[in-house]
């Protein structure tokens, strides 16, 4: 359960990594890596995929928590 938890917190800290890049926008190096789809989404779409990043560094966070 610990690895497991500490895997889900790894994939969501590069996660949350990605989604600021995308909602930073063209002021950022790494925007230049994004596909034309990810460069064309909407403020709504880049706004949910930061908040859903959120809500799986919390629940890794939690589930750290409850295993130690």
């Amino acid at each position: 359960m610990v690895i497991s938890a500490i895997i889900l917190f790894i994939i969501s800290l590069v996660l949350l990594s990605y989604s600021i890049a995308l909602l930073i926008g063209r002021d950022g190096s790494l925007f230049s890596l994004f596909s034309k789809e990810e460069k064309s989404a909407t403020k709504a779409e880049k706004l949910s995929i930061y908040l859903a990043t959120l809500v799986i560094l919390a629940l890794s966070v939690i589930m750290l928590l409850q295993t130690i």
